[in-house]
């Protein structure tokens, strides 16, 4: 059992590499003396009466981007009875992920190896001010924040996540089946509705 992978796979971002593939298609020109797909050019020089010797063909060339997935753990107090399950759905995880970040009142960045050894650091607080620094500090654009949802962040905090145009996937385990904090900023779904 683990977290759906496609869903997980619209929220990776460039601002960390993990091994996360993502496939890209960039244009690109083949010459050929064969008119596949001319350009512009190619029609210009034979409405002109000036056949080309080769062509310039328009491609699709797909490469593969090398992207990574910020995923924030919630490792509070509150959520000790939970971390086994979280920890084993994260497991399917454990070839692509290369670290994963802790939070409780401040956010720690361990290897994904040691989570899985049952090292976690925490303060046994929470609160998402912390990450909410954490991503303005590092620029991240997306993150998935796995959470009991029982902490707050401050209005500002909120709007200017909103201003840079973050987006969140907040998964919620524990009772809770809202969190305010981070409707805004995307999907907040309970961690049921994203396991396989």
């Amino acid at each position: 059992m683990g977290l759906k992978r496609a869903l997980l796979d619209r929220f990776t971002t460039r601002q960390k590499v993990d091994r996360f593939r993502r496939m890209v298609t960039h244009p690109r020109i083949g010459v050929s003396p064969i008119p596949i797909r001319p350009s512009k050019r190619d029609f210009v020089l034979l409405a002109a009466g000036m056949p080309p010797l080769h062509f310039h063909n328009h491609a699709l060339r797909v490469t593969p981007q090398e992207r990574g997935l910020a995923v924030y753990l919630d490792v509070s107090g509150s959520v000790n009875q939970h971390l086994p399950e979280i920890i084993g759905l994260l497991r399917s995880l454990r070839t692509e992920l290369k670290t994963i970040y802790l939070f409780s009142n401040k956010v720690v960045e361990v290897p994904f190896r040691t989570l899985f050894a049952g090292r976690i650091e925490t303060t046994y607080g929470t609160d998402f001010n912390c990450i909410a620094q954490h991503i303005f500090a590092n620029r991240l654009d997306k993150a998935v924040i796995l959470t009991d949802g029982y902490a707050s962040m401050t209005e500002e905090n909120q709007q200017q996540l909103k201003a840079c145009a973050f987006r969140a996937l907040t998964v919620l385990f524990g009772g809770r089946s809202d969190s305010p904090e981070f409707e805004a900023l995307g999907d907040v779904v309970r961690l049921d509705e994203v396991t396989v």
